[in-house]
């Protein structure tokens, strides 16, 4: 069972420092886990810089979990535009 200190949180920020979406991930003792914490996007607030930050909860004693390969993959919805080399395109 997890206790206080143990795990991660991870924080989605938006430009303006506001936590837009969090996740608090505890792992299992041993096992290898995947966390796949969602990241709203608000299609108003483009041009947007969010931001992603890992905290781990708890005293800083080295007891928590190792945060490894972290990726991100971007979702685009038809007719999304997108900033290429050659300018704005729709997706």
């Amino acid at each position: 069972m997890a206790t206080a200190g143990e795990g991660f949180r991870v924080d989605i920020r938006n430009s303006s420092g506001t936590v837009i979406q969090f996740q608090t991930c505890f792992p299992i003792p041993y096992a290898w886990q995947t966390f796949s914490p969602a990241v709203p996007l608000d299609p108003g607030a483009f041009p947007d810089t969010n931001s992603v930050r890992f905290t781990k909860p708890g005293p800083n004693n080295s007891l928590g979990s190792i945060i490894h390969d972290v990726s991100f993959l971007v979702g685009f919805t038809a007719g999304t535009l997108t900033d290429t080399p050659l300018g704005r395109r729709r997706v």
